[in-house]
């Protein structure tokens, strides 16, 4: 009993008490020092290079392209039903309305939109 005495201080508890506290706060706010070590640690990378620039217009360009292929073969196909005497005058509309959405935000939809059209004109039986 006199070792327990000896070995449990006032001071022990108090650093026992000081360190659970330390382990707690160390779980519940630990991950705020890893994100702020690994931002310190690894900066990001500051705006585009200039070789960036050229690829992504390029890129930006050949979408571009893409889409405008794939009008002019669409207004091909309802040009060539339309001299068959079916009705296509909805569907260019729509074509043109797809046209209008070449930006890059749109330009999966414009993709749709003529593939729809596309697959819409109508066959002579």
């Amino acid at each position: 009993m006199d070792f327990l005495f000896k070995a449990v201080t006032p001071k022990k508890v108090a650093l026992f008490i000081f360190l659970l506290i330390m382990i707690g706060l160390g779980r519940r706010y630990g991950h705020y020092v890893k994100a702020w070590y690994l931002a310190r640690r690894y900066p990001p990378v500051g705006g585009t290079p200039a070789a960036g620039k050229d690829i992504s217009a390029q890129m930006e360009s050949a979408e571009s392209r893409r889409v405008v292929l794939q009008y002019q073969k669409v207004c091909a196909l309802l040009a060539a039903a339309g001299k068959r005497g079916l009705k296509v005058d909805g569907l260019k509309a729509e074509a043109d309305a797809a046209l209008a959405l070449n930006t890059p935000a749109y330009r999966r939809e414009a993709l749709q939109i003529l593939s729809k059209v596309e697959f819409s004109i109508p066959q002579k039986p």
